[in-house]
């Protein structure tokens, strides 16, 4: 079965070159997404990263009324440079690329090919979940990262896509590439980040399945080769974790 699936993506990558992207692409990817702000803040970096409609200073990313915590979840797609937060008031804060980034051609073209693929696992995965209930899909979903993604131990790769181009990536990679293959076979999935016990960030990701909110971390079942957090009450997962999440909220940024 994974070398078919291997074979079809590959197929796919060949009849689909690398395209100029528009926002209403990026439109597409984010459509069943409810929050709005969230959708605003995966649409500006995928814009951002591409070299789209980045207005006069190119590394402003924007202003959101969300906490950064949440940009870094929901955006970490294909991204591969770092960013800073600026000008976090009560109500919002600002997103800039760090000052040591260098934007060119080449740069934008390499990320072109990196949605190319991130799309392509997206169309793939979706003809493999047609039909399926939603706790199929979001188990599925669950192996089909486990079988492709290891964590990265150096510590230098945090996106979904370096999880599908290298095989290694960290929980932020692991996170953002369940939430949008979830999020477009229609799952009502979101990012959560949270603080562990010796005080690290993790991040997982909660599927609301028949008005329960259901806690499923790719990153730690994959570590374990099980399935220990996979559709788990999200109180359940708390407890035996130990992970503290996130408020939505500016005050839970340190």
């Amino acid at each position: 079965m994974r070398k078919i699936l291997i074979t079809a993506i590959i197929a796919m990558l060949f009849v689909m070159p690398s395209q100029a992207y528009t926002r209403e692409d990026f439109e597409t990817i984010y459509q069943n997404e409810p929050d709005q702000n969230i959708k605003e803040m995966g649409i500006r970096q995928l814009e951002l990263e591409l070299g789209i409609n980045t207005g006069t200073d190119k590394r402003t990313v924007g202003h959101f009324t969300r906490s950064n915590f949440d940009f870094c979840t929901m955006t970490s797609l294909v991204n591969t440079k770092k960013q800073t937060v600026s000008g976090r008031t009560e109500t919002d804060f600002t997103m800039y690329l760090s000052k040591d980034n260098v934007y060119d051609y080449a740069y934008y073209k390499e990320r072109e090919k990196d949605l190319d693929l991130l799309v392509a696992h997206i169309g793939i995965v979706k003809t493999m979940t047609q039909g399926m209930s939603d706790t199929e899909k979001a188990t599925f979903i669950h192996d089909f990262i486990a079988d492709r993604f290891q964590y990265d131990t150096e510590g230098s790769i945090n996106s979904a896509i370096q999880g599908f181009k290298t095989g290694y990536t960290e929980c932020t990679g692991y996170t953002a590439a369940y939430y949008i293959l979830g999020l477009n076979c229609g799952l009502k999935v979101r990012a959560q980040s949270g603080t562990t016990q010796n005080g690290g960030l993790h991040t997982f990701n909660i599927v609301t399945i028949d008005g329960q909110d259901l806690a499923v971390d790719v990153t730690n079942d994959d570590a374990k080769n099980n399935k220990e957090y996979m559709l788990i009450p999200l109180q359940e997962y708390i407890a035996i974790s130990g992970i503290s999440p996130h408020k939505d909220s500016l005050s839970c940024m340190g």
